[in-house]
């Protein structure tokens, strides 16, 4: 049983398992299926970054926080403790991302699922411009998948590298992708 910093909530957790390293990830991904005390069951995802650490984890959430409830972001779940460093709580927003779907699928994109895409990338930039943000992580590898009655459903996770128009110094985006004068 954990409570959650942030809203202190409690629930308590059925099943934990590491997630296996996705190319290009920074730290542990564990996915868990928690039962809130009403009995209401949902899957997490508990992210720890070694490279940027407590701090990332407390700036992703107040990022995360502008997308409440938009289905093409992943939701927020809260903040936990964990030897006096954060980890960032989220709902899980599916199994499988684009790229290992796009190489590794039996299914097809067709050309409505690109359409699909299409759109979902622009509601994607239009809302996180409208909130005042820039996304500098635009990769397959955080775009994930779910198939639900012959229809693609898409969702961006990983918002830990956005950042605020008005920052002008700052560099977004996967170190391993940097040009390498940078």
């Amino acid at each position: 049983r954990i409570q959650l910093n942030d809203n202190g909530l409690f629930v308590t957790i059925k099943t934990l398992k590491r997630s296996k390293k996705e190319e290009g990830a920074t730290g542990e991904i564990w996915k868990a299926k928690v039962a809130y005390e009403d009995g209401h069951i949902e899957d997490w995802i508990f992210k720890k970054d070694r490279v940027a650490g407590s701090y990332a984890m407390v700036y992703e959430a107040t990022i995360m926080r502008h997308f409440y409830g938009d289905p093409d972001f992943v939701q927020f779940i809260g903040l936990a403790k964990e030897d006096g460093k954060y980890v960032l709580i989220t709902q899980s927003a599916g199994d499988e991302n684009l790229y290992h779907y796009m190489t590794h699928s039996l299914y097809e994109m067709y050309m409505g699922d690109k359409l699909e895409f299409t759109k979902f990338m622009f509601r994607v930039m239009k809302r996180l411009a409208q909130q005042g943000f820039v996304y500098g992580d635009y990769k397959l590898e955080n775009i994930v998948v779910r198939r639900y009655g012959g229809k693609l459903f898409f969702t961006l996770v990983d918002l830990g590298f956005t950042s605020s128009h008005w920052v002008s110094a700052s560099l977004t985006g996967t170190p391993e992708y940097f040009a390498p004068e940078i």
